[in-house]
């Protein structure tokens, strides 16, 4: 029997969009969560902006309003009782290690010039645990750059870091967890775990 990596990538040539399917489901999770206790979630990346940007950057041009569009937050969260609007930058990880999150240097620094008052959210698929923290509240990372990886990358240490209650005031601790159950009861009926695990073991 074919494995799960293979079904869902049976030709290894051809390049599939994992970090896009990752993402989606990461902001999904979250985007639940908020709208479990009534705060209205919408996109905030618009795809025709990231073209454009996409589009200048391969004519050769970078400025400070290309930079800025393409490190976009994925998410704006509204609380329409207290009129305040949050935005969520919402990274999804196969690793199991809730201490630190691997980041571009680039990408990173970009977020914290233009959106530091942007949150900062990691999902981790194998425990289903949410970790986040305004981007300008974010102190502690390493630059390091590992082998094989030609890119410079900060190790974030997520001593910063809490979860959604202490983010977001109208989530209550109680509720949380109990529809991050709901959440995991949904992801098992369609196999999550075993399709998750079967992904991270052959990407390791």
């Amino acid at each position: 029997m074919q494995n799960t990596l293979e079904l869902l990538r049976p030709n290894k040539n051809t390049a599939f969009p994992f970090d896009t399917l990752m993402g989606s489901l990461g902001q999904a999770v979250v985007e639940t969560q908020l709208r479990s206790f009534g705060y209205e979630v919408y996109p905030y990346i618009y795809e025709d902006n990231r073209a454009a940007a996409n589009s200048t950057v391969k004519k050769g041009y970078s400025d400070m309003t290309t930079t800025k569009i393409r490190s976009m937050p994925d998410l704006q969260a509204y609380d329409r009782e207290t009129e305040e609007t949050y935005l969520l930058h919402v990274k999804t990880t196969f690793g199991t290690d809730e201490s630190g999150y691997w980041i571009s240097k680039n990408k990173f620094e970009s977020y914290k010039r233009h959106w530091s008052e942007a949150f900062f959210v990691i999902y981790f698929i194998p425990t289903a645990v949410i970790r986040c923290c305004k981007i300008g509240n974010i102190k502690n990372w390493t630059s390091v750059t590992p082998r094989k990886i030609y890119e410079s990358n900060y190790h974030l240490d997520l001593t910063d870091f809490s979860d959604l209650p202490c983010c977001f005031p109208r989530i209550r601790r109680e509720v949380f967890h109990t529809v991050s159950k709901d959440i995991r009861d949904v992801f098992k009926v369609f196999g999550y775990t075993a399709v998750t695990e079967d992904i991270r073991n052959q990407t390791m």
